[in-house]
């Protein structure tokens, strides 16, 4: 994807599908490590971000939900989703 100019410039949108996430998935990521991330995300990976999805969200994944997105700018709360 670094490669392709369309991607870089005009951005990407990620699906991310947690049906097969489980609370020992979750678990394993510490706040220190999801601030990491999304720092990372957003500053260093080097394509604009114009939206996060989740889909298929098990009933668990809203705590990890509600503690990863304070820790995202206002701009990236906006662009994230999750679905059922």
């Amino acid at each position: 994807m670094l490669e392709d100019d369309f991607a870089v410039i005009y951005g990407i949108t990620t699906i991310v599908d947690v049906k097969k996430a489980s609370t020992a998935h979750l678990m394993q990521m510490t706040p220190s490590s999801l601030k990491k991330m999304s720092i990372f995300s957003e500053e260093a990976l080097p394509f604009r971000t114009k939206g996060t999805h989740f889909i298929n969200i098990p009933s668990g994944f809203e705590a990890f939900f509600n503690i990863l997105k304070p820790m995202l700018s206002k701009k990236q709360q906006k662009r994230v989703s999750k679905c059922r």
